[in-house]
């Protein structure tokens, strides 16, 4: 990756996501949080908008399981905002659903769950979340 060697920045994010998924699965969910953000992070820095919203959408969930609520709605904003500058057709083939189901999940508050609702009904069109819910059940 040093000598810009084609490919190298690529294989490197993947690896590190590999090794988010490998932590979680262990149940190591802050470990794999840490390697997720740095995989956003790297994902940001190629301009690679599906693994970053994946990055920070994995970060959040791994802090939602490891019972960091706050953390993970911060890290769910990041994942929003990386999905919110996918065009349509990035969005309807992403996570992007998932993000907004878990955002709904560990929202503050009551009020907060109507604007989620309606961002994800700009971003995904309406009926979002029935096509999630039973694609989930």
């Amino acid at each position: 990756e040093e000598k810009n060697i084609p490919g190298c920045n690529k294989l490197h994010l993947q690896a590190l996501v590999c090794e988010g998924t490998c932590l979680f699965s262990a149940g190591r969910f802050e470990e794999a949080a840490n390697v997720y953000a740095r995989s956003a992070q790297l994902a940001d820095m190629q301009q690679d908008l599906l693994l970053t919203l994946e990055g920070w959408r994995m970060t959040s969930f791994c802090m939602e399981r490891a019972n960091y609520t706050k953390a993970a709605w911060d890290y769910g904003l990041k994942a929003l905002e990386a999905g919110s500058k996918m065009d349509e057709q990035q969005r309807a083939h992403s996570t992007l659903p998932f993000l907004g189901q878990a955002l709904l999940r560990i929202s503050p508050n009551g009020d907060i769950d109507h604007h989620i609702k309606h961002r994800f009904d700009d971003l995904l069109g309406e009926g979002w979340l029935k096509k999630i819910e039973s694609m989930t059940c």
